[in-house]
Order: structure tokens, then C-alpha cells, then sequence
């Protein structure tokens, strides 16, 4: 009998090494990419494995023996503009001490008379950012790219949460684009759209993010600003994956699923996003030892935790949903977006004339509605069926918006009819 697989749980943590589950396929792909010279933006869906599949990527490429990478992550989710996000790559530069005087050197340059070597990440990260104006940033971006081109390694430059900072960046402190902020958004990607073709063959740069890049940059006319990316598509495991996953995650947690209790929790998601599968299996690991002091699991017990658990009150884990759309939307927009959802979460399939009804009834302009569905497709909302109408692609999200927005919620037909 060939031996079970096993798997730790390690929810809400990224994984790398032996706990890399299912997505050997994707990594081949993506180095397969990287060793033909492409840069990557690679945008999808929150918890869908990309902070593990970047972490597992640089251990792989810095691990080579005979062609080690330097790998280099840089998180924006903060940064607020191209100066903040040139202090993030300078600071990631800075921990990586390999570089020692040279690079020191050049930032020393930047603060003049303050040794970087001999202050910490905190103090650097502040003194860094006093340096750097709106007038330079491009040039001490350039010389920061200049110095990575003259390592004896190839580099991989990852800048996550890259559509955070251009949302951002468009739209200011506002919700509304502002009248500078499309300018301001060309200008940075097209000194970093720069830089990969000067540097190309010495630095490869993927652009990761978990909400829709494409749409974004469409709104603000920007559609050509990264077109020497190559797009990238990481997509939820399929059922066969996600159900190995809980076999693997029940037989090093001491559970046993019957009746094929793995596959109704798999069919409860309706997609598999990878997070979601760990989440569902936490639920029932936490079920069985506390509530029952019964490690069976059955497709009863699956509907019972899935109520509970994946959409009851205690559980918050799709509020970033709506925190995402609202971040990225103005308040009528976003009102467009929870009127479109609700109709496709309570009375599916949303239906053109549905779109159409809650365009006349919000007096919406015809594109915003085309850039709001395409943001809603390209983010994991809804898919377009063969028919010209949407329906959700995620069963948990269908579900936990219905339980959020349905109460109360008047159906546009009602509103018509009125």
C-alpha cells in the first residue's frame, strides 16, 4: 500500500521547502519564464498562494548551485508614492549586507555625511526617505537599479502589492482619480517599464498584487504603460488538489473524513482557493477536538462547520473583500458594486437587463458599469457565462454575501415595478 500523504497545517503562513503544496506546476511555468529573460505581473486573487509561491521561487533561485539568484521582496503595501516605494527597494538593498561598502557606499552618497552600514533598518528607512524628493526620485531609482545590474548574481526584483501603490498614487487621498494622478502613475511605470529594458538580461522584475491591475491602469488610460510584462496567471487548485490537500491535512491531524467528507467541503468552496481549503480544514480540525472530542468527520458535520465556521459572525476573513473594492472605487461606484453583487448573489444569473436596470435606477454611465464588471471578473468576482450573464465563481463568496447585504436588500425588478 503506497504510503498517505501527509501535510502540515499552517494556515494564514506562507510555506516553502516540503509544506509547498500543489503548486508545483505553477513554479515550473514561472521559471520557465524567468530563465527566458521575461519580466512578470502576476496579479490574482487575495490568499491564493502568491506571497508562497515568491517565497518558494527565491529559495529555489538562491539556492542554485551552479547559477544562484539574488532575490530581493519588497512589500508596498505601505508606500504612498514612487518615493516611498524607492526607500522600500532601498531598504530591502540594505538588509541584504552581501553588498556591504558598495552599496553603502552609494546610499552614504544619498545621505551624505550618515553611514547606512552603521544605522538600523528603522533610522535608515527615515533618513532614506528625507533624502529622496519628487524631484530625484527617478534618479536615485536609477542608480539603486544601476548598482543591482553590476552584481555577479542574476536578480529578481519582486515588488508586491504593486496595484495598492498605483491605486494610491491615482487617487491621492481622494476616492476619485485625481487630475494629477494619471501623470504621476505613467511616470513610474515608465521609469520601472525603463529600467527593464535597460537591465534586461541582468534583472528580471515581477509585479505582484491581489487586486486588478489591468483594470486599474484601463480607467486611467494607462493600458500600454507595462506592455513588456508578460502577464501571469495563478489559478485556484482544481477539486483533485484540494481534496488531496485535506486527506493529507486529516492524516497528520489524526481525522478521518467518511463518506467522502473531503469532497462535499470541496464542493461547499465551489472554487478552491488555497487559503479557503486550509481555513475549511482548520474549522473542522478545531470542531472535532473541542466541540466533539470526536476525530470522524462526515459531509453532515461539512455542512454544519461550513455554517458556522466559513460564514458565521466569528469569522472575518472575506471582509477584505469589501475593503478592497472600497479602496479601490469611489462611494457611487462601490454602490454600484454592492447593488451588481447582491443581484448576482440573491436572484442569479445577474442578467444584462438587470445591469441595465441598476445603471437607469443609479444613473450610471454605461462605462462605468463595463469597467466595474471588468474589475469584478478579473478580481475572482464573477465569471461571464456563454449567455452574456454573470454568475459568482466563488460558492463561500456567494454565500457569505448573501448572509452580509441580503437583508433588507430591495431586487432591482422590485424597485421597477414600484
Amino acid at each position: 500500500m503506497p504510503m498517505q500523504e501527509r501535510l502540515k497545517s499552517m494556515c494564514g503562513s506562507y510555506v516553502t521547502g516540503p509544506d509547498f503544496w500543489g503548486r508545483e506546476d505553477d513554479i515550473a511555468r514561472l521559471r520557465q519564464l524567468i530563465d527566458g529573460g521575461a519580466n512578470i505581473v502576476l496579479v490574482a486573487q487575495r490568499r491564493m498562494g502568491k506571497t508562497s509561491l515568491m517565497k518558494e521561487l527565491q529559495r529555489q533561485l538562491s539556492s542554485q548551485e551552479d547559477r544562484p539568484w539574488l532575490c530581493l521582496f519588497i512589500d508596498l503595501q505601505g508606500a504612498q508614492s514612487p518615493e516611498e516605494a524607492i526607500t522600500e527597494l532601498a531598504v530591502e538593498l540594505r538588509r541584504h549586507q552581501g553588498w556591504g561598502k558598495k552599496i553603502g557606499h552609494l546610499i552614504g552618497n544619498f545621505l551624505r555625511a550618515i553611514r547606512p552600514e552603521e544605522i538600523d533598518i528603522k533610522l535608515f528607512r527615515i533618513k532614506f526617505r528625507e533624502a529622496v524628493t519628487s524631484g530625484d526620485w527617478r534618479e536615485k531609482g536609477n542608480e539603486l537599479f544601476d548598482a543591482l545590474a553590476k552584481s555577479e548574481k542574476p536578480v529578481l526584483l519582486i515588488l508586491d502589492e504593486i496595484p495598492i501603490l498605483i491605486n494610491r498614487i491615482l487617487m491621492g487621498r481622494t476616492r476619485t482619480i485625481t487630475s494629477e494622478g494619471p501623470s504621476r502613475v505613467s511616470e513610474f511605470l515608465s521609469w520601472l517599464r525603463g529600467n527593464s529594458i535597460r537591465h534586461q538580461g541582468k534583472i528580471r522584475i515581477i509585479l505582484l498584487g491581489s487586486i486588478g491591475l489591468a483594470p486599474m491602469l484601463r480607467r486611467a488610460n494607462l493600458s500600454a504603460a507595462i506592455n513588456n510584462f508578460v502577464p501571469f496567471e495563478l489559478p485556484p487548485w482544481d477539486h483533485i488538489t484540494a481534496a488531496r490537500c485535506l486527506r493529507a491535512l486529516a492524516q497528520e491531524s489524526g481525522i478521518r473524513f467518511t463518506n467522502d467528507a473531503e469532497i462535499a467541503m470541496v464542493e461547499k468552496l465551489g472554487i478552491c482557493i488555497p487559503y479557503h481549503v486550509q481555513l475549511f480544514f482548520k474549522h473542522v480540525h478545531d470542531n472535532c477536538c473541542t466541540a466533539r472530542k470526536n476525530m470522524l468527520c462526515g459531509p453532515d458535520n461539512v455542512e454544519a462547520i461550513y455554517r458556522k465556521g466559513m460564514l458565521g459572525t466569528s469569522c472575518n476573513e472575506l471582509s477584505h473583500y469589501e475593503e478592497r473594492l472600497k479602496g479601490a472605487f469611489d462611494e457611487r461606484d462601490y454602490s454600484l458594486i454592492v447593488d451588481l453583487l447582491t443581484e448576482a448573489a440573491t436572484s442569479p444569473p445577474l442578467r444584462p437587463d438587470t445591469i441595465a436596470g441598476i445603471a437607469e435606477d443609479s444613473a450610471a454611465e454605461k462605462a462605468a458599469i463595463e469597467v466595474i464588471l471588468q474589475t469584478l471578473m478579473h478580481d475572482g468576482y464573477l465569471r461571464e457565462t456563454p449567455e452574456g450573464e454573470y454568475v459568482f465563481v466563488s460558492h463561500l463568496l456567494r454565500d457569505w454575501w448573501v448572509s452580509r447585504h441580503s437583508h433588507g436588500y430591495v431586487p432591482i425588478a422590485r424597485r421597477a415595478a414600484r
